[in-house]
């Protein structure tokens, strides 16, 4: 499918470490956001993430927002 995805994981923190508990078919296949569970976190990914995708659209991997604790609050 050629949609943006948004994967939201349970661990309070984004750490880039937990990118190996992705899914694999997400991983290898696809490129998407992996965020920390959250009403804000998604909300800045669903608003942000879209432009990302598209201009990387092709590429595989996961973008990780290192700083998202501090762009939400």
């Amino acid at each position: 499918m050629d949609i943006p995805i948004i994967a939201a994981h349970l661990d309070k923190h984004n750490k880039k470490s937990l990118s190996s508990k992705v899914p694999a078919i997400l991983r290898d296949n696809t490129y998407f956001a992996n965020v920390p569970f959250g009403p804000k976190k998604i909300k800045y990914a669903l608003d942000f993430f879209p432009n990302s995708y598209e201009k990387h659209r092709g590429k595989v991997g996961s973008i990780y927002y290192p700083n998202i604790e501090e762009l939400v609050s």
